[in-house]
């Protein structure tokens, strides 16, 4: 089989520039969302992995030490041997 090759014709004029791109829309901006970060909309340790919930905090009534849940087992208070 023979095969014949020929310069491609282009279908339309080839800009000289580089132009942004423009049609119907107009172009989009999105709005700026600027909250205020003010820490006492959440309790402390919050965070998205544990669904906004702060740590619960525990404070041992003979030493007034505040501990938080993890803590609890291997708290022995200062007067104790």
């Amino acid at each position: 089989m023979r095969v014949i090759q020929k310069d491609a014709v282009q279908a339309h004029a080839v800009p000289s520039r580089v132009l942004e791109p423009r049609g119907p829309f107009p172009v989009y901006q999105p709005k700026v969302v600027d909250l205020p970060y003010d820490p006492d909309w959440f309790p402390p340790g919050a965070t998205a992995q544990n669904n906004m919930q702060g740590i619960a905090l525990y404070e041992c009534s003979r030493c007034l030490i505040v501990l938080t849940e993890d803590q609890l087992d291997g708290h022995v208070c200062e007067g104790d041997n």
